[in-house]
């Protein structure tokens, strides 16, 4: 038998074994002869309780020697080694590379890949370099080229499935370069795949260094999945739509589909032809659901490839945005009043898109009963009093993500919007000036595509000069270069300031073809602030949205794990496997989103990677191939020390 240690030093420690025989000797008793009558009846007995005790001691010291052999040889670490041929003509440096895409976790594939890369490991000649690499990266970053199996064991051992996939072939040319710092000449990349179509742009990928290894049986695997899903409010019911891809060579029927949502149950049945897909809908009441925002589920029935046999997603029920309208001029004729072509205009949207609309005077404005929080879009057009409670609560509306677009007018005081609006104002508001302007659109502008010609039938008469403050955007300009339109964002809201009035008393922008598209996509704009349908991929970014008064939330992943975002850096990037997120104050759940694998994974359909002519000129030879026998002396320890005290016990009985 070939023997060796990886840690001979501690062979030295068999010296220690001396020390059970010196105690042993030490301890030996010597008795003094007396003589006694009458007691040579007890010689015999005394002869065979001495034989005892010495059988008892023999033994003892037997197996504490033992027991001291075979922690040192633990500690030594003993491997038997035999020769066997494998592919290693010399010494050098490999990266086993394992696919941990989601479409090795089809049947056994991903066991069948760590198996082979374990076989690979202990077929490495002394002296060979080696590093164990997932395809997909993770949370563990650094890679170690090592010489020591057992680390590579380790590392191997520790990889997982991961929910995504990656671009294969940039991360083996990244993988090499690794390697190539390593001090051996010779470098090869071992890739144990199901060599999944996805991740690769050239099917005919070969460099000398990588050798591709099919865990696969090499017979066409069959996948059906959830490839996608969509879900819209329509009346008084939500449709929702559920599209399910065949990616196999043959017929599905009935397919068992379950909508779970809000505790519901509702199934369908699938019928799909051969590498084709089906969208099929489900229509739930808006009444049987229990509250405004829900979370929900899409399940078929499984194949061998389970993760992608489910689809996630939050749903928030669609509002009709609110808007309120303040008058800073009502007129009994509601014809002349500010407030009327705006009122118009909305009312005009309204008839295809439903929403709410609330008309006020300067003075209801001001109430303190009027919560702008309530609403989604304010227009003030020619208001002429602000007080300091209302400019910071129009701060905070904006902050939150309202729309607030305001109208100029003469009865606008430009110096009490200066001051109280100073932190939001887009410019500061001058003097009055007067003349014959036509406007000019800024072309890269999204509220201005397509009808810059258009904007030249306003004409202008009467306009406030507007001196536009910093991370302000000109949307509209007169023809003498005065800013007309500006808009600046706010933290999430939007704020835009016109220069003239929304009646016709300074301009007939109110009724030209272009204001009705304007207002349309500002109405647009408030939108955000509804609640959508927040469903992300597995790997991408969200923004979280704080609360005005929170620097901190609590994100619950579906694992259970809560990591901590803060609204100096709100990007979270932890969505590393599907499932619904929470986003939480404390315990108080704010809103969820849900995060998918990507359907692209799914078709497992395979491409044929070869490598470069025969393994770039290796040869089969004999190399040492090792086994890890330590443990079994650690084991005998165990059982050693066990046998000992039994026989401590027995004897002492």
């Amino acid at each position: 038998m070939n023997i060796s240690f990886l840690n001979p030093f501690f062979l030295i420690g068999l010296v220690t074994v001396s020390l059970p025989i010196v105690v042993h000797l030490i301890s030996r008793k010597s008795g003094i002869k007396k003589s006694f009558s009458a007691v040579s009846f007890l010689f015999s007995s005394q002869v065979e309780t001495l034989r005892r005790s010495r059988i008892k001691d023999l033994i003892l010291l037997i197996i504490r020697s033992l027991i001291l052999v075979s922690l040192v040889l633990v500690f030594s670490k003993p491997n038997v080694f035999s020769l066997s041929y494998v592919d290693v003509n010399d010494v050098k440096t490999v990266a086993i590379v394992i696919d941990n895409s989601f479409s090795m976790g089809c049947g056994n594939n991903f066991k069948i890949a760590k198996n082979k890369a374990k076989s690979l490991i202990e077929s490495l000649a002394d002296g060979t370099f080696g590093a164990v690499i997932p395809l997909v990266p993770t949370d563990i970053t650094e890679h170690v080229v090592t010489k020591d199996k057992r680390k590579m064991f380790e590392v191997l051992e520790n990889i997982k499935l991961s929910f995504s996939f990656t671009d294969n072939e940039r991360r083996l040319e990244d993988i090499f370069s690794f390697i190539v710092k390593a001090p051996n000449n010779k470098k090869e990349v071992f890739l144990f795949s199901d060599f999944q179509r996805n991740g690769w742009i050239n099917e005919k990928f070969k460099r000398e260094w990588l050798i591709p290894i099919d865990v696969t049986s090499g017979s066409q695997m069959q996948n059906r999945a959830i490839s996608d899903l969509d879900i819209k409010d329509e009346g008084d019911a939500t449709k929702v739509s559920v599209k399910v891809s065949n990616y196999s060579n043959s017929p599905v029927d009935d397919l068992l589909a379950t909508l779970f949502l809000d505790n519901k149950e509702t199934k369908g049945f699938f019928r799909i032809e051969p590498r084709s897909e089906q969208i099929k809908e489900f229509i739930v009441p808006k009444g049987t659901l229990n509250s405004d925002e829900t979370t929900g589920k899409v399940e078929i029935s499984h194949d061998n490839l389970k993760v992608d046999d489910f689809r996630y997603f939050v749903h928030s029920q669609s509002k009709e945005p609110r808007i309120l309208l303040v008058d800073g001029d009502p007129r009994e004729d509601t014809r002349l009043s500010e407030t009327y072509y705006l009122a118009r205009a909305i009312e005009t949207i309204s008839e295809i898109f439903p929403l709410k609309l609330s008309i006020i005077d300067n003075d209801s404005f001001l109430s303190e009963k009027l919560k702008l929080k309530d609403y989604d879009l304010l227009f003030m057009s020619n208001v002429g009093d602000i007080s300091t409670k209302k400019a910071l609560d129009i701060e905070e509306f904006l902050r939150d993500g309202g729309v607030a677009v305001i109208f100029l007018g003469d009865r606008v005081r430009n110096d009490l919007y200066n001051v109280m609006l100073r932190n939001v104002l887009p410019a500061e508001i001058g003097a009055i000036s007067q003349g014959d302007y036509f406007l000019n659109a800024n072309e890269l502008n999204q509220f201005t595509d397509g009808m810059n010609e258009k904007f030249r039938q306003v004409e202008v008469k009467r306009v406030f000069d507007l001196h536009p403050v910093k991370k302000t955007n000109i949307i509209l300009s007169t023809s003498y270069n005065k800013p007309y339109l500006t808009q600046r964002k706010v933290e999430k809201g939007n704020i835009f300031l016109f220069a003239a009035t929304s009646d016709t008393a300074w301009n007939n922008f109110p009724i030209t073809p272009v204001f009705l598209p304007f207002i349309k996509r500002t109405l647009d704009l408030s939108l955000p602030k509804q609640h959508s349908i927040k469903q992300l991929l597995v790997g991408e970014s969200v923004e979280i949205d704080f609360p005005n008064n929170i620097d901190e939330v609590k994100i619950r992943t579906p694992s259970g794990e809560e990591i901590k975002v803060f609204r100096a850096n709100p990007s979270f990037s932890h969505t590393l496997i599907p499932g619904i997120y929470t986003v939480k104050e404390g315990d108080k759940a704010l809103y969820n989103f849900s995060v998918n694998i990507d359907p692209r994974e799914s078709n497992i359909e395979r491409i044929s990677l070869e490598s470069i002519s025969p393994r770039s000129g290796s040869e089969r030879g004999l190399a040492k191939v090792f086994k890890e026998i330590w443990i079994y002396f650690l084991w005998g320890a165990v059982a050693l020390f066990i046998s000992e005290s039994i026989i401590r016990f027995l004897y002492s009985n």
